[in-house]
């Protein structure tokens, strides 16, 4: 989870607003439920479909020592989309 946490630290950070990260680890999930808590950003360590309604962040068997390098990655690579008053992060 401090994975997790940090990927959340930071993406709160560059937006300067929090955002609503939700992550996967199992593939039975709800995707009604999904747009009803108003998810910007899904991350999944297993593939998944890109959704209308939030950006998919596929993470696959990622080390925590590698988390700073993927982060930076990320932050490279980073767009901002705001429609509907919510933010979409573009990777």
């Amino acid at each position: 989870m401090k994975f997790t946490n940090l990927i959340k630290n930071i993406l709160d950070y560059i937006f300067n607003k929090r955002v609503n990260l939700f992550i996967y680890n199992e593939p039975d999930f709800s995707i009604k439920r999904l747009k009803e808590k108003n998810v910007d950003i899904i991350v999944a360590n297993f593939s998944l479909p890109q959704f209308d309604f939030a950006h998919v962040v596929h993470v696959d068997n990622v080390p925590e020592k590698n988390a700073i390098s993927l982060i930076s990655q990320l932050i490279d690579d980073i767009s901002i989309q705001k429609y509907n008053h919510s933010y979409y992060v573009g990777i």
